[in-house]
């Protein structure tokens, strides 16, 4: 049982009550500016992260969801699906026989890392106003290429149309 001290005095547990109730007084929060502040970087954080893993799986994304191409091509990030590029791509007009052939040569590269079918090219010749003026498509000697690997085409087109200005290779789709 607590004595209690003449005068009613307190006891000693009466101190650390008092101390208690001093420290849970008003509880002091956080400024509203330092709340928003972290509020942003959070957004910013979250927004860049996103950002990071949409660049990164690109492919896969695009794979899975083709209309997001459009929104890459938006920002100006190239897509490529196939995991195929062409490079060094040439054409020259040469005369064999006394007729004009038109030879178009260039390298198919896989970009990935794994082995991949090689689809066929389809060439495409356009007149000054970019109309296709004529087209043909190639199966390439090579049908499967490696990862990493390079494959090197040429095809010939004799008697080439008049007016033709500008080529354009590409793989082919579908039944073209």
């Amino acid at each position: 049982m607590p004595r209690s001290v003449a005068g009613g005095g307190a006891s000693a547990n009466d101190g650390l009550m008092s101390l208690n109730t001093a420290m849970d007084g008003p509880r002091r929060r956080f400024p509203v500016a330092v709340s928003t502040l972290a509020l942003w970087v959070l957004l910013i954080g979250a927004f860049i992260g996103f950002g990071a893993i949409a660049y990164q799986y690109r492919v896969e994304i695009v794979r899975g969801w083709p209309q997001t191409a459009s929104l890459y091509d938006l920002f100006g990030v190239e897509v490529n699906v196939a995991g195929l590029e062409f490079r060094d791509v040439t054409n020259n007009l040469e005369t064999e026989d006394g007729l004009s052939v038109l030879a178009v040569r260039g390298t198919v590269v896989n970009l990935t890392d794994q082995a991949l079918p090689i689809p066929r090219v389809r060439i495409s010749l356009r007149d000054a106003e970019g109309l296709e003026l004529y087209y043909w498509t190639v199966v390439l000697d090579q049908t499967r290429i490696e990862a990493g690997a390079t494959s090197e085409f040429i095809t010939r087109l004799s008697s080439p149309p008049l007016g033709a200005q500008d080529i354009e290779v590409r793989f082919a789709e579908g039944a073209e």
